[in-house]
């Protein structure tokens, strides 16, 4: 049973992925470029991810659209325990920037062994804010 739960949320978070990968490839401003005020945006490129539902029943399809909408709760949960508040998304009137905290849930790039994205910015604290 562990399993199939299991199972269940990788496929729906790669199906947001798709989904969301599809909905933004189709414009420019999506694309993060270079900012003073962030990161060299070199490690981030839209990519568009697809899956062949061919073989998936109707009731298996309905099923997916639920998985999608669980998944955004999911990454809802996940922002709050890596990062905390939705307030940044206000206080930052920077859009590339707002993508960039958006992609690395939190003001901290993933990809850059966390370090900050904005100067005026902390390091990350260990735990972030789901151990504090």
């Amino acid at each position: 049973m562990k399993k199939i739960i299991l199972l269940t949320l990788v496929i729906s978070l790669l199906f947001v992925a798709c989904n969301s990968s599809t909905n933004n490839s189709n414009t420019e401003d999506n694309n993060v470029e270079e900012d003073n005020s962030t990161k060299e945006d070199s490690d981030y490129k839209i990519v568009e991810l697809n899956s062949d539902l061919s073989e998936l029943s109707a009731n298996n399809k309905e099923m997916i659209k639920i998985f999608i909408e669980a998944s955004k709760y999911v990454d809802s949960m996940f922002f709050y325990e890596a990062y905390g508040s939705y307030d940044i998304f206000e206080t930052t009137e920077d859009e590339k920037l707002k993508k960039l905290i958006q992609i690395n849930f939190g003001i901290w790039d993933r990809f850059n062994n966390n370090k900050p994205l904005m100067d005026n910015a902390d390091n990350k604290p260990l735990g972030a804010n789901f151990y504090p």
